[in-house]
């Protein structure tokens, strides 16, 4: 099952005027395991999909519970007090065949967003990523352990070394790992795939899914297959069709991409006063991609996040009445640099 904003019968009337694209709404898909390839989606039950979005669908072991995300919506869209409307997690199950109708789960509100479900592979955790009070940062993950008699624990964060106080979203569990997409970990840029082993209720350190599975954009929504070794993941890289694609893989498990940082000290080279307010840009090694950008602070010094071992990286600096500077820096190791600006 996948997300989807093309447009269809059911979802033709709705427009969504952040991105002027058709609400997302489920989709089914047979898979084509030799091409990597979706054959015949098809829309599944109005039950599910509504006028608004639905996405992020995760399915208990035997196929019949489905735990997905949906704008706050019955009948109408619900707000709170600042005019927000937040998601939240609903559940469907199959009824002689067909989906019944939703139902939400006891943890949602009015006032923050529950969404992007995860079921654990034994079917008695669902993950999921909220802003709810007791949040690290701005979307955390978190978990409720599924009870025999139908309900719900409590919310449980999945701590400091899972969650930053940027975002984490799109969980997946597999035996012994938790997948999920960050943009506070070190990365490649934009939300990254990482991952950690889970062993006695603790989550190890976090690691960086690399190259291919991570680009330089937004990489997320990682799902595997371990029996088949088939996987698949969603990215707005360069080169795909959509805003969003989905890109497919086999038998690949991601190997940790070890990340590192530059910081340094501008000064004048005569005097060696420090200056501040410089323009500090790290491209890559060809110069056609400007990574980012920074500028030093009162203590002329600057932080260069996100760099991938072993990548050659182009270090500009410029400004007023200075030769502009570059050097050339491989991330071998977290460094620290000295520039020295010559006047005019």
């Amino acid at each position: 099952m996948f997300a989807s904003a093309r447009e269809n019968k059911g979802n033709k009337s709705k427009i969504d005027r952040r991105n002027n694209q058709p609400f997302l709404d489920l989709y089914t898909a047979e898979i084509d395991s030799i091409l990597m390839d979706f054959k015949n989606p098809a829309r599944i039950s109005d039950a599910v999909n509504s006028k608004f979005h639905e996405a992020g669908a995760t399915f208990s072991p035997d196929g019949e519970t489905m735990f997905f995300t949906r704008n706050n919506y019955k009948r109408k869209l619900k707000r709170d007090k600042k005019g927000v409307n937040h998601l939240k997690i609903y559940r469907s199950q199959k009824v002689d065949g067909e989906w019944s109708e939703v139902q939400e789960v006891p943890f949602n509100s009015d006032n923050y967003s529950t969404g992007h479900p995860a079921m654990s592979l034994d079917g008695k955790r669902l993950y999921f990523v909220s802003d709810m009070p007791g949040s690290i940062g701005k979307t955390d993950i978190f978990y409720v352990d599924l009870l025999e008699d139908g309900g719900y624990s409590s919310p449980v964060n999945l701590g400091p070394e899972v969650n930053t106080v940027e975002r984490e979203m799109f969980p997946f569990a597999t035996t012994d790992r938790i997948y999920f997409s960050s943009d506070g970990h070190l990365g490649l840029g934009g939300l990254d795939i990482f991952y950690a082993q889970i062993s006695d209720e603790q989550f190890s350190k976090v690691k960086n899914a690399g190259r291919p599975i991570n680009s330089n954009k937004d990489d997320f929504s990682y799902v595997f297959q371990e029996k088949t070794g088939l996987g698949y993941f969603a990215s707005n890289r360069d080169g795909g069709k959509g805003d969003d694609d989905i890109y497919g893989f086999r038998d690949a498990v991601p190997v940790a991409t070890k990340m590192f940082q530059i910081t340094g000290t501008v000064k004048d080279e005569i005097s060696k006063d420090v200056l501040t307010g410089v323009d500090v840009e790290i491209w890559n090694e060809t110069e056609e991609q400007l990574i980012t950008k920074v500028q030093t602070d009162e203590e002329g010094k600057f932080v260069l996040d996100n760099l991938e071992e072993g990548q050659q990286y182009i270090v500009k600096t410029k400004t007023n009445f200075y030769v502009d500077n570059q050097q050339t820096i491989i991330a071998r190791e977290n460094t620290d640099v000295e520039i020295a600006f010559q006047k005019l």
